[in-house]
């Protein structure tokens, strides 16, 4: 019997791990970073120079309002620019809209406080305005400091009531003073203030019509002391803007202020007439 001899097989030698190949950086990937990187830094760039821009604007329309009001250079005036962004108003030349305020200015006989609408702002102040519409309000309590000049009679008190201004006085009659109070209608003429005696109330209470009680006393109005005094606004407000309406309403008295096409750093005023 034969031995059979079988042959050993010969060992193999594990495949080598093959390494990954590096991976290539997207390049769109890139240029969506640098681009959101740009776009962010554009971003902040108008944010700030809109800010500077608003401000400097502002600060410019102030001092344009306090020169055309003849207000002094510490006097406080609040600017607010409409409008989402000045830098796209001022590349066409105009600001749309702008609202101005200030406290306790002067509009004679009285002091109040302004608000004040501009429409149409150029870039140069020796253009025109557009359109100025303001409204300044005067309290009672100012009414009253300014109420001696009113009549040529003696000043005793003045109140805002039911529309008139109700100045507490004394008429002189043969040589002994009747205690009344005058109600004055407020109203515009030409530019000019106006206070019409309407009624008067005597000491009792008892309402009288002014003619009524001029003619029991045998007075006239016209040059009187109890004639309507005026009081010309319009020559202490830029040249084109004018005084137009004045409403008492309650403890207050608004004057509406109006104009189109008014250059505010003119030096000219208007005038009464």
């Amino acid at each position: 019997m034969s031995e059979s001899t079988g042959s050993d097989p010969t060992p193999t030698s594990a495949p080598m791990p093959t390494s990954a190949p590096p991976r290539r950086r997207r390049p769109g990937l890139v240029v969506v970073i640098v681009l959101g990187v740009v776009v962010a830094l554009v971003v902040v760039a108008a944010i700030i120079a809109e800010s500077v821009v608003r401000q400097q604007a502002d600060a410019r329309v102030a001092d344009e309002v306090r020169s055309a009001l003849s207000l002094p250079a510490e006097q406080p005036v609040d600017v607010r620019i409409a409008g989402a962004s000045v830098l796209l108003q001022l590349l066409g030349g105009r600001l749309d809209e702008v609202e101005v305020t200030a406290d306790r200015i002067e509009v004679p006989p009285f002091q109040g406080d302004l608000a004040l609408i501009l429409t149409g702002v150029p870039l140069d102040p020796a253009q025109p305005v557009d359109a100025v519409s303001a409204t300044v309000t005067v309290p009672e309590e100012v009414v009253r400091a300014a109420g001696e000049g009113f009549l040529e009679l003696p000043f005793q008190g003045l109140e805002l009531e039911d529309g008139l201004i109700r100045l507490a006085t004394a008429l002189p009659v043969f040589g002994a003073e009747l205690p009344l109070t005058v109600a004055l209608e407020p109203s515009v003429e030409a530019g000019a203030l106006v206070l019409t005696p309407t009624d008067v109330a005597l000491a009792d209470g008892a309402d009288v019509p002014l003619g009524d009680l001029l003619g029991l006393l045998g007075l006239d109005a016209e040059g009187g002391a109890l004639a309507a005094p005026t009081i010309c606004v319009d020559e202490r407000l830029p040249a084109g803007i004018s005084l137009r309406s004045v409403v008492v309403a309650g403890e207050t008295i608004a004057l509406e202020l109006g104009g189109e096409g008014v250059v505010l750093a003119g030096s000219s005023t208007g005038s009464c007439g």
